[in-house]
Formats: structure tokens, sequence, C-alpha cells
């Protein structure tokens, strides 16, 4: 946490009501370079599926949803 923050990355915010709680979040810098990384990802991912076909895509996608309903729910 001491590192993210040193580089901008993410903002402590202090509870009003209770002196021992801190919120974190990302700051505007922690944004972008989130929103940077995902972009990258994203357009490496499309770069490898574009050749692929339709029959496959579907069976990604049915993967994909397979994998969020575990983790997410």
């Amino acid at each position: 946490m001491r590192k993210l923050s040193e580089k901008d990355l993410i903002e402590k915010i202090h509870d009003n009501e209770d002196r021992r709680k801190q919120y974190i979040r990302l700051s505007k810098n922690g944004e972008t370079m989130m929103n940077e990384a995902f972009a990258c990802i994203q357009a490496r991912f499309l770069n490898r599926i574009q050749n692929t076909s339709k029959e496959d895509l579907e069976e990604i996608n049915h993967a994909l949803d397979i994998l969020q309903e575990k983790l997410f729910y």
C-alpha cells in the first residue's frame, strides 16, 4: 500500500466519524493506469482471437460465462 501511495496510484480517505478507519481508492493516476492496462489486455486478446471461427468464439464465450459464474457468484 505504501508503494502504491508513493506512486500516487491510490488515495487514503479518513472516516470523519471513526478516525481509526481509512478507506482506500484509486487516484486519478491509478484509474488511468488501470484503464490503460485493461485496454492493452483487450487489444492483445482481440488480436489473438481475430482468426477464430464463429463456433470457437461461441465456445469461448460459454466457457467465460461459466468461469464468471464460478468466480463471482
